[in-house]
Formats: C-alpha cells, sequence, structure tokens
C-alpha cells in the first residue's frame, strides 16, 4: 500500500493516519490491546498484593515488580507500534516480528528520552503551566524521533524540538482531538455498565484503538514533519530510513 509523504495540514494528517490504521488495524490493534490487556492484569494483581491484610514482604515485592514492568511495558510497545507503522508507511516489508526485534535494542534509550521529557514538562508544569504545554509540544515527536533515527535521550528531545519548529498551532490541535477522543472513549461503557470487569474491558479495547489510531497519528506527523524541514519526497524518506536502522 502506498501512502502519499508531504507536507500536510491538520486534516491531511488525520485522513492519511486513518488510511494507514484501517490497513494495518488487526496487527496495530493486537500491538496496543496486549498492552492494556496486561496493565489491567497487573493492576489487578497490585490491588490484590497490597490490599489485603496478611500481604507479606515478598508479596508487596512482587507488586513493586509488577510496577516496575508496568513502567517499561509502554515504551517497548511504543517502540514496537512506531516501528511497525513507519515501515508500513513507508512501504518497506518488515512485519511484527522485524519490528519487536529492532525495538529491543531501541526501547531503553526511547524509556530514558521520555523520562527526561516527563522530568522537563512537570517542572514546566509547576512553572505557571504555560512552560510545561509548550514542552510537551516541543517533546511531542520523540518516539517515532527515537525509533526511526535511533536517538536517545537528549538527542531524542532536540530533535523533536527541531522538527515541530512552525507547526506548534497544528501539534496543539492534534493533542486537543486526541484528548478529546480519550475522555469520550471512556464515557459509553460506563454509563451503561458502570464500574467492574466489564467496563474496564470494553475499556482496554476501545483504548487499544485509540491509543494505536494515535500512534498513526504521531508517526505520520513526523515524517510530515521531515518533508517541512529537510524537503525529503518518499523515496528519500525511504531511503534515509533504512540508512538509519
Amino acid at each position: 500500500m502506498n501512502y502519499e509523504i508531504k507536507k500536510m495540514s491538520t486534516g491531511e494528517i488525520l485522513d492519511t493516519a486513518s488510511r494507514v490504521f484501517k490497513d494495518n488495524l488487526v496487527p496495530l490493534f493486537g500491538i496496543s490491546f496486549g498492552l492494556q490487556a496486561a496493565i489491567l492484569f497487573l493492576t489487578a494483581l497490585i490491588e490484590t498484593i497490597f490490599f489485603v491484610d496478611d500481604a507479606d514482604v515478598w508479596a508487596a515485592v512482587a507488586g513493586l515488580v509488577a510496577v516496575v514492568l508496568m513502567l517499561f511495558m509502554a515504551p517497548f510497545v511504543t517502540a514496537i507500534s512506531t516501528r511497525y507503522i513507519a515501515d508500513r508507511y513507508l512501504g518497506r516489508d518488515g512485519g511484527l516480528g522485524s519490528a519487536f526485534k529492532a525495538s529491543i535494542g531501541i526501547f531503553i534509550p526511547l524509556l530514558f528520552a521520555i523520562i527526561l521529557g516527563s522530568i522537563f514538562m512537570g517542572i514546566g508544569m509547576l512553572l505557571l503551566v504555560i512552560p510545561g504545554f509548550y514542552l510537551m509540544l516541543r517533546f511531542s515527536l520523540i518516539a517515532p524521533a527515537t525509533v526511526v533515527e535511533r536517538r536517545g535521550g537528549m538527542a531524542a528531545l532536540g530533535r523533536s524540538g527541531m522538527l515541530v519548529k512552525g507547526a506548534y498551532g497544528k501539534l496543539l490541535l492534534l493533542f486537543v482531538i486526541q484528548w478529546v477522543a480519550i475522555l469520550f472513549s471512556a464515557l459509553p461503557a460506563f454509563l451503561i455498565f458502570g464500574e467492574g470487569m466489564t467496563t474496564d474491558m470494553i475499556n482496554a479495547v476501545i483504548s487499544a484503538l485509540v491509543g494505536s489510531f494515535f500512534a498513526v497519528v504521531w508517526t505520520v506527523t513526523y515524517f510530515e514533519r521531515r518533508c517541512e524541514h529537510e524537503g525529503f519526497d518518499m523515496q528519500l524518506l525511504a531511503q534515509s530510513f533504512s540508512d538509519e536502522q
């Protein structure tokens, strides 16, 4: 499947992301739902361990291990999704297996970049909030910059900051659309079923769909920004991506 890679408006980014998402729905949903299901399981495990009267030291250790696993799983799944989407978007042959393999070596740098970005955004939020929102926009392309270009830490933050120049309004609109989608996606199950396992499972499915779609949105946006700043067409982008692996 060929997709046009060029400078785009917000509407064009969403339209392109929709087509990429529809063409790759099953694997993208599977990646994201795996994370949601694991988080649901680990959350239940943690609640079981820590909210019983006879919890002992080993139970507490097991709970802490579950928390650590949750912290590591999210960037790993993000790395797999981003790599898989980039392959599909550029017309490369790599499947889930190659995306998984490539992500093993990059998710630690991605985790480090996410932690650094979160620290800076947290400090920014404490400084009258506005700097925090600015940094949120500035660091919005950390994941694709890390996964596609194999940059980590401060290099990924700097690369994201360079790519988003001149597009803060576009990025803010994408964030608003994402927040609205997340907010409203959680309401139907709660209103129908209330609290409980059924609601949790339905929300996990919906969260997986929303999360995987916006993973496509941000990856498409990353390549759109590269077209804007570096003037790459699809062929050059594909070659660049190949050289960066």
